[in-house]
């Protein structure tokens, strides 16, 4: 089976194409398959325009012959390539962080959708602290805030008459970040305890920098988006760090066997610290070995092969995986960790029932306009 791959890059995160990349080639190594699925990449830039997407997959297509296409992007370049693969009929796989609402949450027949469940997993947070705070104060970024994540966390945490008493939407820049409104609200409002966040990068560890010079209601937890959860867990300077909690699809030291074996193949082969990208890349190579077995017994049409792995769950480093009827979007459990001075603490998992049922709450909202603000698939800039 002939693969092609489209891939990003990032000036902010610039190992998710390497990383994703490693955790095919790790998986497909690890399970015998290097001569079995053979992969040819080409690159999108930050995944933003269109017209270059689309001829890359048509090369891809045409002159590589690929019998499926994974793409690294999202909504709404990505719906560009729809009318291609269903005249094909062709399968396309879209992989991303899933930070983004689509226009509509029908699946296309030709189209598979995997992520890191970043909208999913703040909008499980937001649910979940609703027993814990009435009022929260909500932390972002220009360039974070463009993304659906944020509504996800703000939406289903107000759900239930909670208050947000405060907005920062500071600079995408660490040297122009100022979170000193929120610290001089806070000053007057020693009630907020709680911190929706959601940012990722370097304003990970500089919000805990200038909230922390303050010494202003030092009791706060940050209630992160999975990437701030992620991030802070990578943090080196913990002394100075708040506790960071929230879902995520995947944490380093996750149990599952299937993680272990993940981490061992990615650090074996990169001599890096296992990421979520890589996890990514891993289970993408799982669903790609699960299609590979359909197309063996004879079937490859994209609808079909769809059809069967509705009805088939998969056991990946994220725990197991569920297609979801209706939406073709990979869901699996999700881990609520809290990180207290660098050591990460698993105290919930939420299992592929509790998950679908969160996820058909926040795709049964009725959006009305544009959710994002960003082209580029978030971390791709």
């Amino acid at each position: 089976m002939k693969v092609g791959l489209l891939l990003p890059r990032s000036t902010t995160h610039p190992l998710i194409a390497f990383s994703f990349m490693d955790g095919i080639h790790a998986f497909l190594e690890q399970h015998g398959l290097t001569g079995e699925i053979a992969l040819i990449t080409a690159n999108i830039g930050f995944g933003i325009d269109e017209l270059i997407i689309e001829q890359k997959a048509e090369e891809l297509f045409m002159q590589h012959q690929v019998d499926l296409l994974v793409v690294y992007a999202d909504f709404p370049v990505i719906e560009g390539l729809f009318p291609l693969v269903k005249a094909l009929n062709k399968l396309l796989i879209v992989v991303n962080h899933g930070a983004k609402y689509p226009q509509t949450w029908e699946g296309h027949p030709n189209v598979i959708h995997h992520h890191l469940s970043s909208a999913l997993g703040s909008w499980c947070t937001g649910e979940k602290i609703t027993k814990e705070h009435q009022k929260a104060a909500f932390i972002s970024s220009y360039y974070d805030g463009g993304y659906s994540l944020c509504h996800a966390i703000s939406t289903s945490f107000s759900s239930t008459g909670e208050k947000i008493g405060f907005n920062l939407v500071g600079h995408q820049l660490k040297s122009n970040f100022d979170a000193s409104p929120l610290v001089s609200f806070l000053a007057q409002d020693e009630e907020i305890k709680a911190f929706l966040t959601v940012l990722s990068g370097e304003l990970v560890a500089e919000i805990h920098s200038q909230i922390n010079k303050t010494k202003v209601n030092t009791a706060v937890t940050f209630y992160g988006s999975p990437v701030m959860v992620e991030e802070s867990g990578a943090l080196t300077d913990t002394v100075n760090c708040f506790d960071v909690e929230g879902f995520t699809s995947w944490f380093l030291h996750n149990p599952l066997a299937e993680n272990e074996q993940y981490s061992a193949a990615f650090q074996s082969r990169t001599s890096r610290v296992p990421d979520s990208f890589g996890v990514l890349g891993w289970d993408t190579a799982l669903i790609l070995e699960a299609i590979a077995g359909v197309r063996k017994n004879g079937t490859n049409d994209p609808q079909n092969i769809i059809k069967l792995l509705s009805d088939k769950k998969l056991t990946g480093a994220k725990g197991t995986m569920q297609l979801h009827t209706g939406s073709h979007q990979y869901i699996n459990p999700l881990y609520y960790v809290n990180i207290t001075a660098g050591e990460t603490q698993h105290l919930q998992t939420l299992n592929l029932d509790a998950v679908e049922a969160s996820f058909n709450r926040m795709i049964e909202q009725k959006i009305v306009g544009i959710s994002t603000g960003w082209l580029n698939t978030y971390l791709c800039s």
